[in-house]
């Protein structure tokens, strides 16, 4: 009897820990595998890429973003990499941040201090050396993601497509002093 009792608890117990693996895999299956609409940037879309870094194997991207005639929201933007190539999708860990020289500049009726932004990704989980990120501003609390036109790859940021750049050919051609 004793016996008995011991095999349903240890089955009990596999089952339970099947349900938690599983329900853990398809939970992060949904945060890592959001949709998401792009779309095109609007007028009213004010945003900026500051900088980037790269350090003890992170990326940061700063910045900030905001829609103009509304009070900006603390943490209103998810920042997200889309490889152009493959459409794979790279979600930052993005962090709010005050940015009072931007509602300075945009002064007016709306306060836009809580635009800020600070993303974060492991330089592992990127090919900078041979991929070319688009730069999407995806809102949270929503699946609507906002085509930066800002590209990111080995060279830096970008605000035309690397891959679509060709060098002039200047050889031979005569040049003004």
């Amino acid at each position: 009897m004793n016996l008995e009792k011991k095999t349903i608890k240890h089955a009990i117990l596999c089952v339970a820990l099947l349900v938690v693996i599983w329900g853990g895999y398809v939970v992060g299956m949904k945060i890592l595998h959001r949709n998401y609409e792009i779309k095109e940037s609007s007028f009213s879309m004010i945003y900026q890429i500051d900088g980037m870094k790269q350090a003890e194997g992170m990326l940061e991207l700063e910045g900030w973003a905001f829609t103009l005639n509304e009070d900006a929201k603390r943490g209103r933007y998810e920042v997200v990499l889309c490889d152009i190539d493959n459409q794979e999708s790279y979600f930052l860990k993005t962090k709010s941040q005050k940015r009072p020289d931007v509602n300075r500049y945009f002064s007016g009726d709306y306060d836009y201090t809580n635009v800020g932004f600070s993303a974060t990704i492991e330089l592992e989980q990127l090919d900078l050396e041979n991929a070319v990120y688009k730069i999407l501003l995806l809102e949270k609390n929503g699946r609507s993601a906002y085509d930066t036109e800002i590209f990111l790859s080995a060279q830096g940021i970008s605000y035309v497509n690397p891959t679509l750049f060709t060098e002039p050919d200047v050889e031979g051609a005569v040049l003004k002093e």
